[in-house]
């Protein structure tokens, strides 16, 4: 059973304004300003032309995010600390990078990326994230041929891999098994391994799902199958790593483009949610196609199926991930941006029941981008979006997920594409994210401590020249001050006061003394590393009269002017231009305007003839003129 929500669109501001069409308008601004048969998506895709990158990114050295720039890539609270370039993995011109996946080595804490190439797996090692080392490189079997699919997935000691094939593509791969022990000894140039078992049940697959908890690999989309599971769940015992043994099959029929039950990617956990009929069972949740399909599975010979789940849009259920409470399953559509809408969607579905999942909410991104495979750490979504790299997505409350970071790994590309960001997976040990990014390289990232932190409030009042802000936050860890700033011609900031916070404080003011004036305040939370996250702007009204009017700009003006006006208590207010006789040109304003307002007064002035004009004000309190030029 499916219900259908709202859409979450990221980015709506709060707020109004209104433009009146001609060659004349005035706008009110609210004080607080927002800133097909048997045929599956890789081989709709074809192999992914490649776009070189539009500038070199190599060396190795890291950076910090200020001011949305890392060494040239746009980020928000995401830090870069190391990347390799992809010619420095030992791929041959024309190779590119797929997936990725992590290890550490639990007896000398030596920390690896799992670097999926078309043409194998090149391993680098990391325990130094901010100089990454690539030691070597298992590669594809003899009889298989490069493709652009593969998969990587760890299991205690070893790690085992996949790759699919299109086309006449499709020599016997099967699942290659190499203990990662062995990389101890890549300590020189780098070392071209052999595989230490290998699992020929089936020629090639798409990808593979690995349940540490209970030693079972899943092979999933798997073609010239031996053991007829429909590209379904093949489900392999990896107890014994180097001996794997076939332990059945699951497909859900009527799922799949060719309903067949193809499964795309899977997650298989040991289910520890709140729907008590399943606790302690073994649980996948497949993303095939055209549906999320839910499997118990705990019986391998035996599994059973429970429910599924789809949605109108539904162009290409690719991937997802369970949250860590096991409420909750994130799920991408690969293909739904390049069908029904540009922006990035991911879909958060209620799985507490698991015989009826919920869609609970669609979250729409503000960024031109298709998305790829996404896991989960904590309360944060790590979403390698393509073109637009890696996203990371607050879902603390998952009926109101926002992005919280990002880190581009392809500037400059913002488009519905298969290039850039495949796969970014977060150590979960560690604050550190690996990137795989097609044409680019290894990007090691680390989030800012204030990933997640927002302002739950910021309300600004001013009274007889002293200004009086109070904010919240929804948390305060890591934060070293606040400052508050006023945001002066040009984008600049000035800082006008600050506020040191109290442990666990998550509300706050600040008041100071204030000129007269108009103006733009903000509140920075700075952290202890030294990154900022800024909140809405409040337009603060400082008078000592009336009313306020500020100076016309440009004076003397040419093609167009502008000024502001604000009012000392709520009344109707008729502004008009007048020429040197008196004589009305035109009315920008007659309406009812309150003190919380300030109202933007811009008009086009190329069509009155040169010389000397009166912009008018007339309130229920209050009149004035202001002069200025028109020249030529």
């Amino acid at each position: 059973m499916v219900r259908f929500p709202t859409p979450c669109l990221q980015g709506t501001a709060a707020g109004r304004s209104r433009v009146i069409s001609g060659w004349i308008w005035a706008s009110v601004v609210l004080g607080s300003l927002i800133g097909a048969s048997n045929v599956h998506a890789q081989d709709a895709k074809g192999d992914i032309g490649l776009q070189e990158p539009e500038t070199s990114k190599s060396g190795n050295s890291g950076a910090v995010c200020i001011d949305g720039n890392a060494a040239g890539y746009p980020c928000s609270l995401v830090d870069l600390v190391g990347f390799l370039p992809l010619a420095d993995m030992g791929a041959r011109p024309g190779i590119a990078l797929n997936d990725a996946w992590g290890w550490v080595d639990p007896e000398t804490d030596q920390r690896w990326a799992l670097m999926g190439r078309e043409d194998g797996v090149a391993f680098v090692e990391i325990t130094d994230p901010a100089n990454p080392r690539y030691a070597g490189e298992l590669p594809m079997p003899s009889t298989a041929q490069a493709n652009v699919w593969r998969d990587i997935k760890v299991d205690g000691w070893y790690t085992f891999v996949v790759a699919d094939g299109s086309g006449g593509r499709q020599g016997l791969h099967g699942m290659q098994v190499f203990d990662l022990r062995r990389l101890r000894s890549a300590t020189g140039a780098p070392v071209t391994f052999g595989s230490d078992a290998h699992y020929t049940e089936f020629n090639v697959a798409h990808n593979i799902v690995v349940n540490e908890e209970t030693d079972r690999a899943y092979v999933v989309g798997a073609r010239l199958d031996q053991r007829s599971c429909s590209s379904g769940l093949h489900i392999v015992d990896i107890s014994d790593p180097l001996s794997p043994t076939f332990a059945g099959c699951f497909a859900d029929r009527g799922t799949g483009r060719a309903g067949t039950g193809y499964v795309h990617d899977a997650q298989c956990v040991v289910y520890e949610g709140p729907d008590r009929t399943y606790q302690g069972r073994e649980i996948c949740v497949g993303s095939n196609e055209t549906a999320i399909s839910i499997a118990d599975v705990t019986d391998a010979a035996n599994p059973v199926g429970v429910s599924r789940g789809t949605y109108p849009s539904a162009a290409y259920v690719h991937q997802g991930w369970f949250t860590e409470d096991h409420q909750y399953f994130i799920q991408n559509d690969e293909l739904d941006e390049r069908v029904f809408d540009e922006r990035t969607h991911t879909y958060i579905w209620d799985v507490r029941d698991l015989d009826d999942p919920v869609l609970l909410t669609a979250f729409v991104s503000d960024v031109v981008s298709t998305d790829h495979n996404l896991y989960v750490r904590d309360s944060f979504v790590y979403q390698a979006n393509y073109s637009s790299g890696l996203r990371v997505m607050d879902i603390s409350d998952p009926s109101s997920p926002f992005i919280a970071g990002h880190f581009d790994t392809r500037p400059n590309d913002s488009a519905v594409n298969f290039a850039g960001a495949w796969t970014a997976w977060p150590f979960p040990d560690s604050d550190l994210v690996i990137i795989s990014s097609r044409g680019e390289g290894l990007f090691v990232v680390r989030p800012s401590p204030l990933l997640g932190t927002r302002f739950t409030g910021f309300n600004a009042t001013a009274d007889d020249g002293s200004v009086e802000l109070s904010w919240g936050l929804n948390q305060a860890a890591n934060l070293e001050r606040f400052e508050i700033v006023r945001i002066e011609a040009d984008d600049i900031r000035a800082v006008v006061s600050s506020v040191t916070p109290a442990p666990s404080q998550t509300d706050f003011t600040a008041s100071f003394e204030s000129e007269e004036g108009i103006f733009r305040f903000a509140v920075v939370a700075v952290s202890e590393s030294g990154d900022r996250i800024e909140s809405d702007i409040q337009v603060v009204n400082v008078l000592s009269g009336e009313y306020l009017l500020d100076p016309l700009w440009p004076n003397p003006a040419h093609a167009s002017t502008r000024s502001t006006l604000a009012v000392a208590r709520g009344q109707v207010v008729r502004v008009s231009v007048h020429d040197a006789l008196g004589r009305e040109q035109m009315l920008l304003l007659d309406e009812r305007i309150t003190s919380d307002l300030s109202v933007e007064l811009a008009f086009d002035t190329a069509l009155l003839p040169p010389g000397t004009y009166y912009l008018r004000i007339l309130g229920e309190r209050f009149s004035g003129t202001r002069p200025f030029v028109v020249a030529r």
